[in-house]
């Protein structure tokens, strides 16, 4: 990890506290300085003597710190007695912390569901139909339906001229006859409930 939360009222814990008092300021800056390491190897931090005797670590750590191993060793002592940081199960030359390891935990959980959410946006899938798209299209093949029914043959605007069928249909009902208004020709028409319109009078008319 390249970061992690710090606690903006960390010096007012109880324990910090009673490390600066112990040990002075000085292994404050130990304590965090080991944090640090930890989260950023995402490990325990081995600081003890191994079998082996190799102590690079800690004169590493202890020379960030301007510090003999010593007093290094004695800081970190008193931290895992008063419960600042503990021992390993697994390594009895090492020393970590339960929060830090548990936020390490959270953070490589995090890292694994985001792989796996990248592997599943990488497939390809067939596209769900859109639902309101589907709608809209239902409503307009529906409008076009309607207006195909209302258009007929015929009149269908207003002040349109009688068509040619109607003017036929009406002149084989009856045979022409005069406007007994102005005695003008009369037509046939389909417009008229008489069957008769009366071009001259602009209006409809018996024969």
């Amino acid at each position: 990890m390249i970061y992690f939360d710090h606690d903006t009222g960390a010096m007012s814990d109880p324990k910090m506290t009673e490390l600066c008092i112990e040990c002075g300021p000085g292994a404050i800056a130990a304590y965090w300085c080991i944090i640090e390491q930890i989260y950023r190897d995402e490990s325990p931090l081995v600081l003890f003597a191994n079998q082996d005797g190799n102590r690079t670590l800690t004169k590493v750590v202890s020379h960030w710190l301007c510090i003999d191993s010593e007093t290094l060793e004695s800081w970190v002592s008193e931290m895992l007695g008063i419960g600042l940081l503990e021992t390993d199960e697994n390594n009895p030359n090492a020393v970590t912390s339960k929060r830090a390891m548990a936020n390490i935990e959270a953070y490589k959980a995090k890292q694994e569901t985001a792989r796996q959410n990248g592997k599943k946006g990488g497939r390809k899938t067939q596209p769900k139909p859109n639902e309101n798209q589907a709608q809209t299209e239902s409503v307009s093949g529906r409008k076009a339906n309607k207006r195909k029914e209302k258009k007929g043959f015929g009149l269908d605007k207003p002040n349109q001229k009688p068509c040619a069928s109607g003017d036929a249909a009406a002149a084989g009902a009856a045979p022409p006859a005069a406007c007994p208004k102005c005695g003008s020709p009369l037509s046939a028409t389909s417009v008229s409930s008489t069957g008769w319109w009366c071009d001259a009078c602009r209006e409809e008319a018996s024969p």
